[in-house]
């Protein structure tokens, strides 16, 4: 590990002085008055390299602006519905202190299925722990302890996880960047693709996710109608109609989580047409097997 010195720190001290007054307040947020060792973590994170752990801190404190980060204690911005479900299915709580005066901090994610909302409202959850965690327990255990502690134990009880849980957490977490999708907008892209559905809203490809050690994915392209400057009546109530399908698929895949349905992994707004991108169905979709079992090459389980 390297030495974190009284000159690297003096040096990011100096930098995050110029940041303007919205950074500073969510630094405030984090830090709770105890800003040099805060900035000490950052260097370790960076090995010590002023301008990385710099860059690591604006990023971070831009995440938490553009997240609205800040209020999420005060406004939390999970449905409360939503909210309920995710806490009756796992224990969160502080359970006490360490013998070297650590808090310890208990999730209970065991039991947990992850198919109560959608995972998105799970990692919501998540955040907000994790603020109680630095504005509320860290503050009281400094307070408690007499000096800075800006750590905690964190027990994750894992009796009874479900391994497709999971699963369901992996895959919905490949698409990370909006690179992985880059090769959709290229010039021919989606022709060297194989088409394995077209339906009244458009036409579903194959494809396999870059970077994702061979995860093959459904693309749906969905055409939106002309787009022109005075639109026609019934152009307006197809466009209308078009969008209302849009939304109604993406916010059915993004709330509800089972096990036969299959995640949205991503949505793709463009100008003439929105892709959807979906787990591959190796198996083919319900009207495939319902079409199998009339031709008697399959029965029903």
């Amino acid at each position: 590990m390297v030495l974190i010195t009284e000159e690297m720190i003096k040096q990011f001290e100096n930098m995050v002085e110029k940041i303007n007054e919205q950074l500073k307040k969510t630094f405030e947020n984090i830090h709770q008055g105890y800003q040099t060792e805060n900035l000490v973590r950052f260097l370790k994170a960076q090995d010590g390299n002023v301008s990385n752990a710099y860059e690591m801190l604006i990023d971070c404190l831009s995440w938490r602006i553009e997240n609205k980060i800040d209020d999420i204690l005060a406004n939390p911005n999970i449905p409360v519905e939503f909210y309920r479900l995710i806490c009756n299915s796992q224990l969160v709580g502080m359970s006490g202190y360490s013998n070297d005066s650590y808090p310890v901090f208990t999730i209970g994610p065991g039991l947990n299925t992850l198919d109560k909302t959608s995972i998105d409202y799970y990692v919501q959850s998540h955040i907000q722990i994790n603020e109680y965690q630095d504005r509320v327990i860290l503050p009281r255990a400094t307070k408690r302890l007499g000096r800075y502690r800006g750590t905690c134990i964190v027990i994750f009880d894992m009796t009874g996880l479900r391994l497709f849980a999971i699963y369901q957490i992996i895959k919905n977490l490949l698409i990370k960047n909006p690179k992985d999708l880059a090769f959709l907008e290229k010039e021919g892209g989606l022709a060297s693709l194989v088409i394995i559905g077209i339906g009244g809203c458009g036409v579903v490809y194959k494809a396999t996710l870059p970077r994702s050690n061979g995860l093959e994915i459904g693309i749906k392209k969905i055409p939106l109608p002309l787009n022109v400057e005075e639109p026609s009546q019934e152009e307006s109530r197809l466009m209308n109609k078009r969008m209302r399908q849009i939304g109604s698929e993406i916010r059915t895949t993004s709330l509800i989580r089972h096990r036969n349905l299959l995640p949205l992994f991503a949505h793709m707004p463009r100008p003439d047409y929105h892709y959807l991108v979906y787990e591959y169905m190796k198996n083919g979709s319900p009207q495939d097997v319902l079409q199998q079992v009339s031709q008697e090459r399959r029965e029903l389980d």
